[in-house]
């Protein structure tokens, strides 16, 4: 029918698989850099296949509009997986003191190759953690 939207089982399936990802703590440090071209700099303070969890200080950019939706653009090394100039999108933004920020944030275009490596990386972490 017009006007209708047709979402499938595999749709709502593969929706669910991206919001339930396992993350794992990290500390790296990132620029995020703002479709204007500013970057602030960040702390990575998780990340899991389908997103990264940073911490910043809105003092080091008065100007910069931090809203759902913001688009930035990361790199950052983590051991032998590399994610370079991935976009992300602000999904949760949460104060966590007068200037911390925390943004959680969706790889809006994430390679799948990357995708899976985080997605081994993350279960070889817990399979070790779990044996100690």
């Amino acid at each position: 029918a017009i006007g209708r939207c047709c979402v499938t089982q595999t749709d709502i399936s593969s929706h669910r698989e991206e919001r339930v990802e396992v993350a794992l703590p990290v500390r790296l440090t990132l620029q995020l850099t703002a479709e204007c071209g500013e970057s602030i700099p960040a702390m990575l303070v998780n990340v899991s296949a389908s997103g990264i969890r940073v911490l910043t200080d809105v003092r080091f950019s008065p100007l910069l509009s931090l809203h759902l939706g913001t688009i930035f653009k990361i790199a950052f090394f983590f051991e032998e997986i590399e994610v370079r100039e991935v976009k992300i999108r602000a999904e949760r933004i949460t104060r966590s003191g007068p200037y911390a920020v925390e943004l959680g944030c969706s790889f809006c275009d994430l390679p799948d190759e990357t995708r899976t490596m985080l997605r081994h990386k993350i279960s070889a972490q817990l399979a070790k953690s779990k044996m100690r």
